[in-house]
């Protein structure tokens, strides 16, 4: 049961990694193509709203760009969805067996302090920091990879009210109809959400399981 969980930290923050920086790619290149045509657009010049005015060549670049970088995303969130279909059962396996021995740790822990066995009580406490460690990078590499991926939304907003091409406007503004749909999001075959945010649930759920059994053996 060890080794497995192992395999599967190791296995599952290698590819969150991955998909992780990939989504920090992403970003960065749509800001660099934003600024980039930004930068070619005369911005001291006042032209009549009737005029039509042909876009430049390197805008034309930039909204090719974006849209490439577009299709680069919705391949990330499939990627997301295709995590999850294959880690789904391991993570949930892993997250409950791990709530499991967090718990019976806590609370054969002061039981081995009062009768003395420092020995016994020093293993039970080890393990249990073993086992919250790994539960805690386990979500930080999946919580990297929500960041990563939500981070993108708010960095096309703050540039698509900037003075840009009216043809990579639009193309934004599809991106970002096309992020609300898209929420990447990595779980435990949808019960349990792999990120910091369900840290205090967890530990919430182990104090009252611990009540319970407090009280049962008072």
């Amino acid at each position: 049961m060890h080794f497995a969980q192992v395999a599967t930290f190791l296995h599952f923050t290698h590819v969150t990694q991955s998909v992780a920086t990939r989504f920090y790619i992403v970003n960065l290149r749509v800001k660099q193509e934003v600024i980039r045509s930004r930068r070619v657009q005369p911005t001291n010049i006042q032209r009549p709203s009737n005029l039509n005015v042909p876009q430049s060549d390197r805008g034309v670049s930039s909204t090719r760009e974006v849209e490439s970088l577009m299709s680069a995303y919705r391949l990330l969130c499939d990627a997301v969805h295709q995590i999850n279909a294959f880690y789904g059962d391991q993570l949930l396996a892993v997250l409950f067996s791990t709530f499991f021995n967090i718990t019976i740790c806590l609370f054969y822990f002061p039981l081995a302090l009062m009768f003395g066995d420092i020995i016994t009580a020093t293993s039970i406490g080890a393990r249990a920091i073993v086992h919250f460690t790994y539960v805690v990078l386990l979500f930080r590499a999946s919580t990297l990879v929500h960041d990563l991926a939500d981070e993108t939304a708010p960095t096309i907003c703050k540039l698509v009210n900037t003075d840009l091409d009216p043809i990579l406007v639009k193309c934004l503004e599809e991106f970002l109809l096309q992020l609300g749909k898209n929420k990447p999001r990595l779980s435990g075959l949808g019960f349990v959400d792999v990120h910091n945010s369900t840290l205090p649930r967890m530990a919430a759920a182990v104090t009252t399981y611990l009540v319970v059994l407090i009280q049962f053996e008072l």
